[in-house]
């Protein structure tokens, strides 16, 4: 009844759902599980997904990511 008449959208849940967590920082298997044990249907959270989270990143990215976190705080690089 309530998705009849528009008060109740998985979609919108989900991306409001996703925008509230990111600071959590969790992965794509985290938010998934959650939302899906929150009774959205998994085609909705694939789409919902792909649209909000940036694409994984490689070794490489996540190593550089570090690296520039370190320096940032006051490490050599070099080191």
């Amino acid at each position: 009844e309530l998705r009849d008449i528009g008060l109740l959208c998985d979609r919108r849940f989900s991306e409001s759902f996703l925008a509230y967590r990111s600071a959590k920082a969790w992965g794509e298997r985290r938010y998934r599980q959650e939302l899906i044990a929150r009774g959205v249907s998994a085609d909705v959270v694939d789409e919902v997904l792909a649209a909000s989270l940036p694409p994984a990143a490689g070794p490489a990215s996540k190593l550089q990511g570090l690296v520039d976190r370190e320096v940032a705080r006051g490490k050599d690089a070099q080191k």
